[in-house]
């Protein structure tokens, strides 16, 4: 919830869910709904992930003005970090743009 804060109330933010091989390998051998107890999805890795992403998006409880970039990384992938990095340059641009009242 820290989103919500009034200090980041505009600031878009990056959801870092990290460690995505150990918690594919951690699903297989205890369901989600053990931590969570209202998931009544499937125990597979895309519906887990999305499911734990949609838990954190809905803390946000202003989506019109603030965005969350969320990103299921494992650290030492390349293709992850240019990801990042492409959000952030968006986030830097929309508020460049935002700031000089061109958005």
């Amino acid at each position: 919830e820290i989103c919500n804060l009034r200090w980041f109330i505009q600031t878009a933010m990056i959801l870092f869910l990290n460690k995505k091989d150990l918690f594919a390998a951690k699903i297989q051998k205890v369901p989600l709904g053990v931590c969570f107890e209202d998931y009544d999805g499937e125990d597979n890795y895309d519906d887990c992930v999305a499911y734990i992403r949609t838990q954190f998006e809905n803390k946000n409880k202003n989506p019109r003005e603030k965005q969350i970039y969320a990103h299921v990384t494992c650290a030492t992938d390349k293709t992850n970090v240019e990801k990042v990095f492409g959000d952030v340059q968006h986030i830097v641009i929309n508020t460049s743009l935002a700031r000089g009242g061109l958005i």
